[in-house]
């Protein structure tokens, strides 16, 4: 990879780096707003009405996630906003001095900036609620096979907001496990660490046992959590920084300091472990800026999650161009 390549990969890690926390943090106010809106009442006689998806489309009525997903659109805002004039630095000359007078950057008003960030925040948020409707699902169907009543079940939907299906179901387990004396197949299972030394669990008194176990369960709920906030935070963050490149080129194109005829853009995969095989065959490649790439993506990573690839932009000259336009 050549150096300038190299650059922009660890401009745009240490970009993700710092909005990464700030989106996490929205993350999981949001979820607190979320929680809040729950009345227990409606949750309780939805369930005992048998429809979880009649307790879902409550739960995730547009008014009750346009208030409850407010910080999240506002950070995903903030971080784009910051990368749009963060990119400035890769305009061209004539582009980068024009910022002090046509102010090449970030215009909220603009529609293709309202559109663009309206489809990362769908997408994000998107991804949020499928969350919590897996978790909610799973949460109400182990509820009732236990036996539990609908107040109960959903008294404890507030807890499973955050977390995953899956995740919903390891707890579970993992609960069932320790209170049934299986505590090495509880400490397979969750790799728990050495806070929860499970040797004397079982010899404590019932009480005892049962606060050590509480303690344990909300310990590793709240790690999954913490994961979960800053894996999507992370996402948001990389889908941040690639969007706030293209708009910050497309700007100035839109306002005359760049010919978009000779802009062309080339996919960069990153080798890390995690990067995807269907991407290896990508790297390298070079469109025109306002072309998808072969894959049909316009920017690497808008339809695969957690993607960590990008595109290097760059005005290209001569037989190139003409070959690009």
């Amino acid at each position: 990879m050549s150096p300038t390549r190299r650059a922009l990969f660890a401009r745009v890690s240490r970009e993700t780096a710092l909005l990464t926390p700030d989106i996490a943090r929205a993350i999981l106010r949001a979820f607190g707003l979320l929680a809040a809106e729950l009345s227990e009442t409606q949750l309780a006689e939805a369930i005992a009405s048998g429809s979880v998806e009649r307790l879902l489309t409550a739960l995730l009525a547009p008014e009750v996630t346009a208030r409850a997903f407010y910080p999240v659109r506002e950070a995903i805002r903030r971080s784009v906003g910051r990368e749009t004039r963060l990119f400035r630095r890769d305009l061209p000359r004539r582009a980068r001095v024009a910022v002090g007078t046509v102010g090449i950057g970030f215009d909220v008003l603009n529609p293709r900036v309202i559109d663009a960030i309206r489809r990362l925040e769908t997408r994000v948020i998107t991804a949020l609620e499928e969350g919590v409707r897996g978790a909610v699902r799973a949460h109400v169907e182990a509820g009732l096979a236990a036996g539990q009543g609908p107040r109960t079940i959903a008294r404890g939907i507030r807890g499973v907001l955050r977390l995953s299906e899956g995740q919903v179901t390891i707890i579970q387990n993992l609960r069932r496990e320790l209170e049934g004396g299986r505590f090495a197949t509880a400490a397979r299972r969750a790799l728990l660490d050495k806070r929860f030394n499970l040797t004397n669990l079982g010899t404590l008194p019932a009480a005892d046992r049962a606060a050590r176990i509480d303690r344990i369960v909300k310990a590793y709920r709240e790690s999954f959590v913490a994961h979960n906030a800053e894996t999507i935070a992370r996402t948001a963050a990389l889908d941040s920084a690639r969007l706030g490149q293209t708009l910050s080129w497309q700007d100035a194109i839109d306002k005359g300091y760049v010919d978009g005829a000779n802009l062309v853009k080339q996919w960069v995969q990153i080798d890390r472990p995690t990067k995807r095989e269907e991407h290896v065959p990508m790297h390298g490649e070079v469109v025109p800026f306002d072309q998808p790439y072969s894959n049909g993506q316009m920017i690497p990573g808008e339809g695969d999650y957690n993607c960590g690839c990008q595109s290097y932009v760059f005005v290209a000259t001569g037989p190139r161009a003409t070959a690009m336009a």
